[in-house]
């Protein structure tokens, strides 16, 4: 998958240690011309999106100030320091997060999917999941789930109202879960055939 992703951007390096494989891209400029205008357009859903504004905040104090005098003062140092020291798991301000219905669409949902989603058995039921430890990220998916369309129907087959997401607390992280074989097989099972999955859930998908 990181492949994939390199070979559409057509920029970054994937490096493979051990089981783990990662995608990074080094080059300043690089991130400038192609990295933020994607983020730019494409806000993300979860407090990532507070994350990025601040890494965004660094990118362009660096660049602003290697084009007033090529080298970076002490100042802009410890303004990006600060910056650095309020982000990921040191974050305590959450001022500006947004996050609404009209944010997902099919390509963002399997985005989570692809990362957080699961197609699974429990005893002789099938269950479709997705794992967040955002709640409200998981209500909003839950809502485009329930509005998606209905494929066509089936003769003599009941035709299942709209797909009924439930939010379980798991103590450690949210799931979201559909388990209605009806709702799966009429809306959630065309939903996710018609799109491409580069991760290994095609497997788990196919199964």
């Amino acid at each position: 998958m990181l492949y994939t992703i390199r070979d559409k951007l057509g920029v970054g390096i994937v490096s493979i240690k051990g089981y783990t494989c990662s995608f990074r891209i080094h080059s300043f400029q690089v991130i400038i011309a192609n990295i933020l205008p994607i983020f730019d357009e494409y806000p993300l859903l979860t407090h990532k999106q507070l994350n990025y504004r601040d890494w965004r905040k660094a990118i362009l104090l660096k660049k602003l100030e290697l084009e007033e005098s090529r080298s970076l003062s002490i100042n802009t140092f410890n303004k990006i320091l600060d910056l650095k020291n309020g982000m990921n798991n040191l974050r305590t301000n959450y001022e500006g997060y947004i996050l609404s219905n009209d944010m997902v669409n099919k390509n963002r949902l399997f985005g989570f999917v692809e990362g957080y989603g699961t197609f699974y058995f429990s005893n002789s039921s099938l269950v479709f999941g997705i794992t967040q430890k955002d709640k409200q990220i998981l209500e909003v998916l839950s809502y485009f789930l329930e509005n998606i369309p209905l494929s066509p129907s089936y003769n003599n087959l009941i035709i299942p109202n709209k797909p009924n997401c439930i939010i379980k607390n798991n103590k450690t992280a949210y799931q979201l879960v559909i388990t209605d074989m009806d709702v799966l097989f009429q809306y959630i099972f065309p939903f996710f055939r018609k799109l491409s999955v580069y991760s290994r859930k095609e497997i788990d998908f196919s199964i």
